[in-house]
C-alpha cells in the first residue's frame, strides 16, 4: 500500500460508532482514520481486482482530509496539536504519509479528547433522532477541503488533478462538478469514482457491522447480506472476536463475493461514556 501505517503515531478517529443499551450511549467505538481507509483498500482489491494504479492511491488517500483538517475545538484538547492551523495540518501529513516525528497522539489521548469535545457542547454535537444518535465527528467537510499540495510530490500534475477530483467528489460530488471532472478526464474517472464510492461503503457500513455483533449492539438486527450498486456481499457468519487488549478489540468477519472470500479484519477503541440524550456525564 501506497501509506506505511505502521509508522503512524497520531490517533485521530476516523469513524465513531455509538453502543446503546436501553436508550443511553453507554460506549464509544473509535476507528482510526488509517484503519478504514485499510478496509477500503481491501475491499477495492477484493471486489475491483483490475483497479487501476490511480485508484489504488485514491483509496489510499481518500480521507487525508480526516486525518489533516481537524476541528479545532477537538485539536485544541491535545498538546500535540494545540497550535497554529498550518503547522497542526503539517505535523498531521507528515504522519499521515510515515514521515518520522516526535509528535505523538495515544488512543487513550484522543479519545479523551473527542469525549471533551462532545461533552463541551452536547445540543451541538450529539444529535438525537428517530433513529438513534448522531454525533458530531471530530473533523468537517473532509473531502472538499483537501488541497492539491497535501499529495504527495511525486505525481504528475495531470495525475494529481485526476486523484484531487476522486478524492473530493467521493463525498461532495454534484452534477456540474460531475460533468466537469468527465470533461477533464473522460468515462475513466466517472467509473473509478463508482467503485471508490462501492468500497467506501462496503467497508464503512461493514465495519460497523462488525462493531454491533461483537459488543451485541441494542436495536441492531442482524443481517448477513448487503447489496450496493451491482455488488451483493454476505457473511458467511456473525463477526467474532480476535482478541482483545485493554480497550482496542480485534475483531473479524469473513465475507463472500461471486465466490470470492474475504477475511476482513477491523481493529477498534472502547471508551465508556455516558448519555442519555440530557446530558453528558464523565
Amino acid at each position: 500500500m501506497t501509506v506505511p501505517f505502521p509508522l503512524r503515531q497520531i490517533f485521530v478517529p476516523g469513524k465513531i460508532i455509538s453502543i446503546v443499551r436501553g436508550n443511553a450511549i453507554k460506549q464509544l467505538a473509535l476507528i482510526e482514520v488509517e484503519e478504514h481507509i485499510r478496509h477500503v483498500r481491501v475491499m477495492l482489491d477484493w471486489l475491483y481486482p483490475d483497479a487501476s494504479e490511480n485508484l489504488k492511491r485514491a483509496a489510499d488517500w481518500h480521507d487525508i482530509g480526516k486525518k489533516i483538517d481537524l476541528r479545532f475545538d477537538y485539536a485544541n484538547k491535545l498538546e500535540t496539536l494545540n497550535n497554529w492551523t498550518d503547522e497542526r495540518r503539517r505535523i498531521l501529513t507528515d504522519d499521515f504519509y510515515g514521515k518520522a516525528t516526535v509528535e505523538s497522539v495515544t488512543p487513550d489521548e484522543s479519545a479523551e479528547a473527542y469525549l471533551q469535545f462532545l461533552k463541551a457542547k452536547p445540543k451541538e454535537h450529539i444529535q438525537t433522532g428517530i433513529d438513534g444518535y448522531r454525533l458530531q465527528p471530530p473533523f468537517g467537510l473532509h473531502a472538499s477541503t483537501v488541497q492539491p499540495e497535501d499529495l504527495l510530490n511525486d505525481l504528475k500534475p495531470r495525475e494529481r488533478d485526476y486523484l484531487i477530483n476522486l478524492i473530493r467528489l467521493h463525498h461532495t460530488f454534484s452534477p456540474e462538478r460531475l460533468v466537469e471532472a468527465a470533461a477533464d478526464h473522460g468515462q475513466k474517472i466517472l467509473d473509478d469514482l463508482y467503485k471508490l464510492i462501492v468500497v467506501d461503503h462496503f467497508a464503512s457500513e461493514w465495519a460497523t457491522k462488525v462493531v454491533n455483533q461483537i459488543e451485541d449492539v441494542e436495536g441492531q438486527e442482524y443481517r448477513g447480506k448487503m447489496r450496493f450498486a451491482e455488488k451483493i456481499v454476505e457473511a458467511e457468519k456473525k463477526a467474532q472476536i480476535v482478541k482483545r487488549k485493554g480497550n482496542v478489540v480485534f475483531g473479524q468477519i469473513t465475507l463472500n463475493c461471486e465466490s470470492q472470500q474475504l477475511i476482513l479484519n477491523v481493529n477498534y477503541y472502547l471508551q465508556d461514556f455516558h448519555f442519555d440524550g440530557k446530558q453528558a456525564k464523565p
